[in-house]
């Protein structure tokens, strides 16, 4: 859970968020993600791709970051 990945990551949901040098929680992580049933993991990874694809295109970060631009001149 790095800086602006809570924008686009809902845990659980279209990925997983973990604190940041916690290896621990992360091999637990791991260990429960490839335990998941196949359609369990391919669920998330649907959903990541739709979140991305809805939410993150090319245009709208260029829109969002000309907006920020302009906001600050």
């Amino acid at each position: 859970n790095c800086g602006g990945m809570g924008e686009v990551i809902q845990d659980g949901l279209n990925g997983y968020l973990l604190s940041i040098r916690d290896s621990k929680a992360i091999a637990k992580k791991i260990i429960q993600i490839s335990n998941l049933a196949e359609h369990e993991k391919e669920k998330v990874q649907n959903k990541a791709l739709e979140t991305i694809q809805s939410k993150h295109t090319t245009k709208q970060m260029v829109d969002g970051m000309l907006k920020l631009y302009k906001s600050v001149l």
